[in-house]
């Protein structure tokens, strides 16, 4: 299946109104205008997917810490393709990554391991 703009557009988590806006307005944009757009809407796709397998990568972590899990050379590279995979199966099946909420969840989740790690 071919990945169409419209279709990054609806898998990115942005804000509802901004991305009917985005998507009504896109037959009207400039050619320019419809690369920027591209551009930008993949580097979020691939910061999204950066973000999702740190976040993972954190859980292993915490479960290798556990003695619940075995610490692996190549984990963080294994799982960042696990989610890159994830991912692009979602946008071809057309399905939205994740709310605004759950990814600002995600962050302060991290922020808060990453207090605790520097606590002990």
């Amino acid at each position: 299946m071919k990945i169409t703009l419209k279709g990054l557009l609806t898998f990115l988590p942005v804000e509802q109104s901004l991305r009917q806006e985005t998507i009504a307005k896109l037959d009207a944009f400039d050619q320019d205008q419809t690369i920027s757009l591209n551009r930008f809407c993949w580097k979020m796709f691939y910061e999204l997917v950066d973000l999702q397998a740190n976040y993972e990568f954190e859980q292993r972590l915490d479960k290798v810490r556990e003695d619940k899990a075995k610490l692996e050379n190549s984990m963080y590279k294994q799982i960042q393709n696990e989610v890159y995979e994830k991912f692009m199966s979602q946008l071809c099946k057309g399905e939205e990554v994740a709310t605004v909420a759950d990814v600002r969840e995600k962050i302060q989740e991290m922020m808060r391991n990453q207090v605790k790690i520097n606590a002990n």
